[in-house]
């Protein structure tokens, strides 16, 4: 097994553990003062690491990540 390393802004930011496309996944969620909420969604199935960024309600990412084929 292999490890990833996933590194975490120390303020203003804060994770969670999501279930991607039946894998186990990371969502880290940015809120940033005067800018819209950013979010990182992130996760590995079948030896590929895959990663989500945007700005705005992470519940997207999650439905934009099961979207993928």
């Amino acid at each position: 097994t292999t490890t990833l390393v996933i590194p975490i802004p120390r303020y203003g930011a804060s994770y969670q553990d999501v279930i991607v496309d039946g894998v186990n996944g990371t969502l880290i969620l940015q809120d940033m003062d005067n800018h819209a909420p950013q979010y990182l969604l992130l996760w590995a199935k079948d030896g590929v690491v895959y990663a989500l960024t945007g700005q705005g309600n992470s519940s997207a990412a999650l439905t934009i990540a099961e979207s993928l084929k």
